[in-house]
């Protein structure tokens, strides 16, 4: 039920940031085919949705009956996927063009890194290993965020960090 009601409000945070972030343009582009890449691990990729859309999935489908003109949606998620690896991934030639061309981002990045950087769960938690994850994490998303800049200087972008799936534990 907690995860249920997490989910619904981070549905509900990049709603409303994406109605403002629309809202903004909506009459300069109203015919123009706007998009929105979406730049994550599992929650993104929708796993854990019984539909299997994700909130991505929901964007797309909100924003097709609530937008003058057309939203298109491109859903980079990726299960398992860390910092790291999104960096690896913007240099595949289908995201970087999509990069290039986006309207809006929507990154949601962290909570494997440390899952992973504390030994692979959070059973027990390790500060020093943490720490130095953090750091890493850090410097790619630094990175991250300058490669989406040098390619695409004007459009918002949405950062997500790290979400807890064990809300109901003190660590």
């Amino acid at each position: 039920m907690k995860k249920l009601l997490i989910t619904i409000t981070i549905i509900l945070v990049i709603l409303a940031a994406l109605t403002y972030f629309l809202g903004q343009n909506q009459k300069e582009k109203a015919e123009e085919q706007e998009e929105l890449v979406a730049l994550g691990d599992s929650l993104t990729y929708g796993v854990g949705d019984k539909t299997g859309n994700g909130y991505v999935g929901d964007l797309q489908t909100l924003l097709s009956k609530n937008h003058e003109g057309p939203v298109t949606v491109h859903n980079y998620g990726i299960p398992g996927q860390q910092s790291d690896g999104l960096l690896q991934q913007l240099d595949k030639e289908n995201v970087s063009k999509n990069i290039e061309d986006a309207d809006y981002f929507i990154i949601f990045i962290g909570t494997n890194d440390l899952i992973n950087s504390n030994g692979g769960d959070l059973a027990k938690v390790y500060d020093k290993r943490i720490e130095q994850g953090k750091k890493d994490y850090e410097n790619n998303v630094k990175e991250i965020l300058t490669i989406i800049r040098d390619r695409n200087a004007d459009a918002p972008i949405l950062f997500l960090g790290l979400y807890n799936p064990f809300p109901s534990s003190e660590e």
